[in-house]
């Protein structure tokens, strides 16, 4: 438990401070010595652990435990440079010292970590009756769900030399190209405004452009949409190269490991049956319609009749009022104390130490995360603050993730990390938690139809559009490996045929827009993230009704199932709660409560005339 604090929130967007990790930052001796000693730790405790399945005695519980918790706290000390880096580096990806700190603490973590793979693998080649012996024993109990996962994933792993190999070659293949991703995304340059005494244009960041989309003034959302186009343009032959490759490289990753399509491996992680998968996805799909009512009901209220790809965003208000950090600061806080005063607490915790870096700058970047760190730290927060309203949802939906990855420490290093499924459930319940708080406290029902309408927009973007990213994604990788490698203008066309269908015939998607699937970092960093969104807004939809009709037992369930992280599945998370996520109806149930969302802002809209 976080000691509730008062809050004394500064004036402009906080950067982060680091300190916490590594109290010198880059300089630290600390930082240099676990980077440089871990490889002979790791070496240590293979000579200790290695071959313990094969010494011809049997392993009791007590001591494969005694392994385990020595495994856990290497894997914390392997991990905090890396960490450390990371951050380091997406607060400023164009300062060349940042990236080489990166590169150093990825190949000493690399190198260390192939001297564990053993492990794992060793676990996962245990006779079965053997090892469910173990996991139902009480010193194994605890470690039960990330024992049983590492067995499910056995079935796909290479031989130990192969896994090291591939570990090695990721540092030249995989893990560079999602590094020169994220530089050319921090060096793009949009211009769309006249600069100031000169017929010219200046440039600014891709990610202040993408929020000029939510501009009141049509020409200007225009003028930032062309800017976007022009420049992704340019960019796009080094974009679909890296994508081409990434998907390359993830296919054949899945041959040699024998997976049966290219989302198992994202399934397994996520420990959700396909099936389920399926089911989601078909869903939503057939509830396109939801989009096309809502963008139509958009377009009459903004008195347009051929709503573009560059209105979607348009604030409903005539006059888009900005958002101070301190005002965002306090709406965040107050919803989630209306949660429980714990929640509250946690979030101003963030807020007034530094753990949240939201200061708009050139070379950050682009996005929003939160990052948990090592069970003796805390997770840090980035974003950019622009003070739009999207940007307050935003802000409360990774505190969310935050107040969630703190809470979630106590089950230990190994299973503190949620599955992408669970992990988006406490975002997105924090943005739900801001909508009631906004619709709460409205002057009128003008501002409550505002609210409606951004909020449906929001879960658009959040269940429809998801849907769309991985069906793109899915013909992406389909194409790639039936085709060979996919051309700029191949990519292009895929892009706007599986947007348009969302959109119907309710928004038109101009000839720039072919260009935008190439900034999206899901795409590049996590193959198949995206359904997870929509999976964690419709349950958080149900979980959402659960909380409105016994809010303080909720409240209390609720934080016992964060604080739970990856300890148990998500389906065992969610019976807790008294939901079945592998029930088929449960989404066509999500998708009814979304809709009801939809249909109330068209009897608002109605009642003002």
């Amino acid at each position: 438990m976080v000691a509730p604090i008062q809050p004394q929130w500064q004036n402009e967007p906080p950067c982060w401070d680091l300190t916490d990790l590594y109290r010198h930052g880059p300089l630290d001796p600390r930082l240099e010595l676990e980077i440089n000693g871990a490889e002979s730790k790791c070496e240590e405790f293979a000579a200790r652990w290695k071959g313990l399945w094969n010494s011809g005695r049997p392993v009791t519980a007590e001591k494969f435990a005694t392994a385990i918790t020595e495994y856990q706290s290497l894997l914390e000390l392997l991990d905090r440079p890396l960490i450390f880096a990371q951050l380091n580096h997406a607060a400023s990806t164009l300062e060349p010292e940042r990236g080489a700190l990166l590169a150093r603490a990825r190949e000493a973590r690399t190198r260390a970590l192939n001297h564990l793979i053993f492990f794992e693998m060793e676990w996962g080649k245990v006779d079965g009756l053997i090892a469910g012996q173990l996991m139902a024993s009480d010193q194994l109990r605890h470690f039960g769900n990330w024992l049983e996962k590492i067995r499910k994933r056995a079935p796909h792993f290479l031989t130990e030399a192969e896994e090291k190999i591939a570990e090695v070659k990721n540092l030249s293949g995989k893990a560079a190209f999602n590094r020169l991703f994220d530089e050319l995304v921090g060096r793009l340059s949009v211009s769309i405004l006249p600069a100031k005494d000169s017929g010219s244009t200046s440039g600014v960041p891709l990610q202040e452009a993408l929020n000029h989309l939510y501009l009141p003034d049509r020409d200007q959302r225009r003028k930032a949409a062309e800017g976007i186009s022009q420049t992704l343009q340019k960019s796009a032959p080094t974009f679909a190269f890296i994508l081409n490759s990434l998907v390359l490289d993830h296919q054949e990753d899945c041959r040699l490991r024998r997976h049966s399509d290219p989302m198992e491996p994202r399934n397994l992680e996520n420990e959700i049956d396909p099936l389920v998968v399926r089911a989601l996805m078909e869903s939503v799909e057939g509830g396109f319609g939801l989009v096309e009512r809502h963008y139509r009901l958009k377009g009459q209220l903004l008195g347009l009749d051929d709503l573009q790809d560059f209105d979607r965003y348009a604030p409903m208000a005539t006059s888009a009022r900005t958002v101070t950090w301190p005002e965002a600061c306090e709406m965040v806080c107050g919803a989630y104390s209306e949660l429980a005063s714990e929640a509250g607490d946690l979030a101003r915790v963030f807020l007034t130490k530094n753990w949240v870096d939201a200061m708009p700058r050139k070379g950050k970047r682009g996005g929003a995360f939160s990052a948990g760190t090592v069970t003796d730290a805390h997770p840090y927060i980035l974003m950019s603050y622009h003070g739009s309203a999207r940007d307050v949802a935003t802000l409360a939906h990774e505190l969310g993730h935050g107040i969630h990855q703190h809470l979630s420490r106590g089950v230990g290093y190994l299973q503190s990390s949620t599955p992408l499924t669970t992990a988006e459930m406490a975002s997105v319940f924090g943005e739900m938690l801001l909508f009631e708080k906004l619709v709460q406290t409205a002057n009128d029902d003008r501002e409550r139809l505002f609210l409606h309408m951004g909020k449906v927009e929001d879960a658009i973007a959040t269940v429809f559009r998801q849907v769309v990213l991985t069906r793109f994604e899915m013909e992406v990788h389909s194409r790639r490996k039936d085709q060979g490698e996919l051309s700029v203008e191949g990519l292009n066309q895929l892009w706007l045929d599986t947007n348009q269908r969302m959109f119907g015939d309710s928004v038109r998607l101009g000839e720039g827009y072919k260009w935008w699937w190439a900034y999206i970092g899901h795409f590049i960093h996590s193959p198949f993230y995206c359904y997870s969104y929509a999976f964690g807004e419709l349950l958080v939809l149900s979980l959402f009704h659960l909380y409105k009709q016994h809010p303080k037992a909720f409240a209390k369930d609720y934080l016992r199932v964060l604080s739970l992280g990856g300890s148990r599945s998500p389906v065992e998370l969610m019976e807790m709660m008294g939901i079945n996520i592998q029930d088929a109806s449960f989404w066509s149930k999500g998708l009814s409560l979304l809709d009801g969302l939809q249909r109330k802002s068209a009897e608002l809209a109605a009642s003002l005339g």
